[in-house]
């Protein structure tokens, strides 16, 4: 048999703290990459209320933005031109009122020839290409009316829309295009209270009375050997 050193055996307690703790808990939705201009819903699981209290509900929006262009100067003469890609993406409440709004940009500055004659977005006259943008916002409530509305059971639909705002800025005769499609994830963190759980914390026996323990049981021993000899 193992011997037990008795400086380190322990008795547990458990001990219950009166006060609350904070915990999140988050849930993740994606839009895949779609032409704009689109409006989806996701779907989202709500606050379960059996694990504590709701005090804020936050919400992250990453969104992508991709845009094809094409552009042809059909001017006599040479001229800068300016290629922004935009859209706007909207989360919202069921109801339609905005949760957070992100906006993914960039913006391209082409210095294209005089009219070679051919529309064709080549050449010297013309250009064309891919543009990508990304943007991430973060919007937090606490507003009694949002804990209740994304507080119970089963899940909440969240609308998500797309819109593009894309455009071509050039002086005189200009033929452009731009095909827009975006894509986002969105996540919903919950913040919440819930009563401090039950800690187990060892509490060491001291050594000199490990070892008084240790000391009877031997003493014990010696004493039963004895009687039965």
């Amino acid at each position: 048999m193992r011997a037990v050193n008795p400086a380190v055996a322990a008795l547990c307690i458990s001990l219950m703290s009166g006060t609350a703790w904070a915990a999140t808990i988050s849930y993740t939705g994606s839009l895949p990459q779609s032409e704009t201009d689109l409006a989806e819903s996701l779907a989202f699981t709500r606050f379960n209320p059996t694990l504590g209290t709701l005090t804020a509900v936050s919400f992250t929006l990453a969104g992508e933005a991709h845009g094809d262009y094409g552009v042809e100067n059909r001017n006599r003469n040479a001229r800068d031109i300016t290629v922004t890609l935009s859209v706007t993406l909207s989360l919202m409440r069921p109801d339609a009122t905005p949760l957070v709004i992100s906006i993914p940009q960039t913006v391209s500055l082409l210095g294209l020839a005089a009219y070679d004659q051919a529309t064709d977005f080549a050449g010297g006259s013309g250009a064309s290409g891919v543009l990508q943008a990304s943007r991430s916002e973060s919007a937090t409530t606490s507003a009694a009316s949002d804990l209740a509305l994304f507080t119970g059971l089963g899940t909440i639909f969240l609308p998500i829309a797309a819109e593009g705002n894309s455009r071509v800025e050039a002086g005189g005769n200009v033929s452009s295009y731009i095909d827009t499609s975006a894509a986002a994830q969105v996540t919903v963190t919950y913040t919440y209270t819930a009563p401090r759980p039950i800690v187990t914390r060892p509490t060491p026996v001291s050594e000199p009375a490990g070892l008084a323990l240790l000391g009877a049981g031997l003493l014990g021993l010696r004493l039963a050997r004895r009687r039965r000899g």
